[in-house]
């Protein structure tokens, strides 16, 4: 059968269920598979999520990763150019109290210079941000305040002095927050009663992109936003519409904006030019966490298979679907209520707030 037609049997079974699928579901004819957008890091993989890019060796890419690799979470560093090449738990969580538990599709992975990674893990009461080595397999660094709650996305600054993250605050509230490492400061960048997440830093390190839900008071969707590192302007939308526009990222040289979408119906990967903004993916099972690894590909988890699995995506485009402005009208129930665009200086009412449940995986000897 190899012979014959070039494919395995696995490769032909899988082949002839997707064009089933594509011929009595309408739905799906415009869709893509994963394989069909680009090559999967380790084809054998079930749970690899929130990936960090870190660098090319050579034409392998070299990826953090959240993963359930051999049972229980944590991190690992992986190379593979289509072909796996080395995969190294560097990071486990559940095995001592400084890692009780990371946190999966909720916190993001940063990677800067190829060799800093920060990640936040739960220890004690709090969470905890943490910042490894990748060259010298070790924690240099550990943050926290007792104040904050629940961390999530912490993104290392262009000259390694800073760490942006989102946190919940006993209060309630989610909002952005700076560490400056070197003056031990932690500054507060948004103060409001909206929910501020997946935040990262423009290239030039004076400003940080960031998804919110300041634009709609109705259905709980969040647009991408932009403020400056210091919190002295006001807060800019970059892309607004009625879908869950979440997870920018910007290429290193500033040019290009990266987003996660669910305007197709499940969470795409798009970019935006200027003032427009094209699909680079259109998946049926969508993204759980990515990460630009040069100008012209990216790296992300898709669900597909029942699995989580990491691929080397092309990031021009798809070929015959228009682009969009990257600010469209809302609709009459978002548009008629007013926007909050300011930076409140109030403190929040402290209530008693409490994470109940977290997801996590454990496994038996």
């Amino acid at each position: 059968l190899e012979l014959e037609l070039g494919l395995k049997v696995a490769d032909l079974d899988r082949v002839w269920r997707t064009w089933l699928k594509r011929k009595f579901y309408p739905q799906l004819l415009g869709k893509r598979t994963a394989d069909e957008h680009g090559k999967p890091l380790d084809a054998d993989a079930w749970f690899d999520t929130m990936p960090a890019a870190a660098g090319r060796d050579s034409t392998a890419v070299r990826v953090a990763s959240v993963s359930a690799r051999r049972g229980t979470i944590g991190i690992w560093d992986l190379l593979s150019d289509g072909k796996l090449w080395s995969a190294e738990r560097i990071v486990e969580a559940g095995r001592e109290a400084r890692f009780e538990t990371i946190p999966i599709l909720r916190s993001r992975l940063d990677v800067v210079n190829d060799r800093w990674l920060a990640f936040v893990a739960k220890n004690g009461a709090t969470d905890r941000i943490f910042v490894y080595d990748l060259q010298e397999r070790a924690i240099v660094d550990e943050l926290w305040d007792a104040d904050l709650v629940e961390i999530s996305s912490p993104a290392i600054s262009p000259d390694l002095g800073r760490i942006v993250f989102s946190a919940l605050s006993r209060g309630g509230t989610s909002d952005l927050w700076v560490f400056d490492v070197e003056e031990g400061i932690l500054l507060q960048l948004t103060d409001d009663p909206y929910e501020d997440i997946d935040c990262a830093w423009h290239p030039s390190g004076d400003r940080v992109v960031f998804a919110s839900d300041r634009g709609d008071f109705a259905g709980g969707t969040h647009s991408i936003y932009e403020v400056d590192a210091e919190g002295h302007e006001r807060i800019t939308p970059l892309v607004t519409s009625a879908a869950d526009d979440t997870s920018p990222r910007w290429t290193d040289d500033g040019s290009v904006l990266g987003f996660l979408s669910d305007r197709a119906g499940t969470k795409n990967l798009y970019r935006m030019d200027g003032d427009e903004v094209r699909p680079l993916t259109n998946l049926v099972g969508g993204i759980f966490g990515w990460d630009f690894v040069d100008g012209d590909a990216a790296v992300a988890s898709i669900f597909e298979g029942r699995r989580f699995r990491l691929f080397e995506l092309p990031t021009e485009g798809l070929v015959g679907i228009s682009p969009a402005p990257a600010q469209l009208p809302l609709p009459p129930y978002m548009a008629k209520v007013p926007r909050h665009d300011g930076i409140q200086a109030e403190e929040p009412p402290v209530t008693d707030y409490d994470v109940d449940l977290q997801l996590d995986f454990v496994q038996s000897v």
